[in-house]
């Protein structure tokens, strides 16, 4: 949320742009899949529980946010997150 301007790259090892480099720490990590019955953030992935967690409902579709600020990320572009993790 810090820095906008980054963009995660999925699946790679390690990412090197000018001069820096950047490693994940699990690159081979299956993606989470979102359920009813176990949320996830949309925009980290992180669970929420849906009884507390802040929420934004997008082309019918429910998504609930581990915090605030990924409810603003989310609201303001839908289409980047919406995706990410299917119901």
């Amino acid at each position: 949320m810090q820095f906008p301007d980054i963009q995660v790259k999925r699946g790679a090892r390690f990412v090197e742009v000018g001069n820096l480099a950047s490693a994940g720490a699990c690159p081979y990590r299956k993606r989470l899949v979102s359920t009813a019955a176990h949320p996830l953030c949309p925009v980290c992935e992180m669970d929420v529980d849906p009884n507390t967690a802040p929420k934004s409902v997008y082309r019918g579709q429910t998504y609930y946010f581990c915090m605030p600020d990924h409810k603003v990320a989310f609201d303001a572009t839908p289409e980047n997150f919406a995706e990410a993790l299917k119901v």
